[in-house]
């Protein structure tokens, strides 16, 4: 005669073993996230909200904020009108910072590890990264604007402190990638009207770069939005270029080459410049060295009433710069 299986205790035994993957999964999963975080490869975005206005920064390493889903580093978002009666803006692709130290190569501030988030409320951010000889505090601070008014500042903060015994040389980059007038929704995207935008930077005084956009489909050419970076620091160079070719300078730790002016051929929506700030300076043992810079996007007459028009519809595909 056959022998009938025992099947209670087959089931008991199913239970246990579905009961050691789901223990194993877990074990897995949580490894696998404290390797990550140890390696400083997950980013996390934190958010300044003032009035309408957002600004949003991938901070690398530091926890408290949400998943990045590949955003770059740095601040990439600087959204103005999110009240909702009017377009929603943003004018920023990627703003943050690189360093070389002692003539080595230039690394975004991240790559020094050990980053700390020191403040992180309301319209203001504070966070530092650093390793044994070198910390870079870091403080972002956001001035909004009701919807419709089209304003924003951001006031930037960094100092470079050197916590070796000797002297340290320093180059620090403080790159903008801007991406002005680039709009998020609403009902200018509705109408489906395609304007040209011409995209232009210069160098306009000892401390400052400006960035402008003109819609070349009216008659005359009408600018719409702008946007000035204002250093409080005298810089060593200052240079305006494409993403690409700016940051493979600054990765070399090299002198910036002083391109004062650019406005690339051609008229086309999307065009990509990026510039950036270079400080040379050596600091003494356990001495820092401390700027300030001001991003101030300014509001022009010819956006109210583009705006209000619903005439414009800018098809941005950049590709975010890490």
């Amino acid at each position: 005669m056959m022998k009938q299986p025992n099947l209670k205790a087959r089931r008991a035994k199913l239970v246990k073993n579905r009961t050691f993957i789901k223990y194993l999964s877990l074990v897995v999963a949580v490894t696998g996230m404290a390797s990550i975080a140890q390696a400083g490869l997950v980013g996390t975005v934190h958010q300044l909200n003032d009035l309408d206005s957002q600004a949003q920064v991938n901070l690398p390493g530091i926890a408290g904020g949400d998943a990045a889903n590949g955003a770059p580093s740095g601040m990439f978002q600087l959204e103005r009108n999110r009240g909702g009666s009017t377009d929603q803006i943003n004018d920023m692709q990627q703003q943050w910072y690189w360093i070389s130290v002692n003539g080595g190569p230039g690394v975004p501030i991240d790559a020094l590890g050990n980053g700390s988030l020191d403040h992180s409320s309301g319209r203001r951010l504070f966070f530092s990264y650093g390793d044994k000889d070198t910390t870079v505090k870091v403080r972002y601070t956001l001035e909004g604007s009701r919807d419709g008014a089209f304003a924003n500042t951001v006031t930037r903060g960094v100092t470079v402190q050197n916590d070796s015994n000797a002297p340290m040389d320093i180059r620090l980059y403080s790159y903008s990638n801007l991406a002005l007038t680039q709009i998020l929704s609403g009902t200018i995207s509705e109408n489906g009207f395609h304007a040209e935008v011409d995209e232009q930077a210069r160098v306009t005084g000892i401390d400052r770069v400006r960035q402008w956009d003109v819609w070349t489909s009216q008659d005359p050419p009408t600018l719409i939005s702008e946007a000035e970076t204002v250093v409080n620091e005298p810089y060593d160079a200052v240079t305006i270029s494409n993403p690409t070719g700016l940051i493979a300078q600054m990765q070399k730790g090299q002198a910036l080459d002083n391109v004062r002016a650019v406005n690339p051929s051609g008229v086309n929506t999307g065009e990509n410049i990026a510039f950036a700030f270079e400080w040379d300076r050596t600091i003494p043992a356990g001495g820092a060295f401390s700027l300030t810079e001001s991003l101030n996007v300014i509001p022009e007459p010819a956006t109210f009433a583009m705006l209000t028009a619903g005439a414009l519809l800018l098809c941005r595909r950049r590709q975010a710069v890490r």
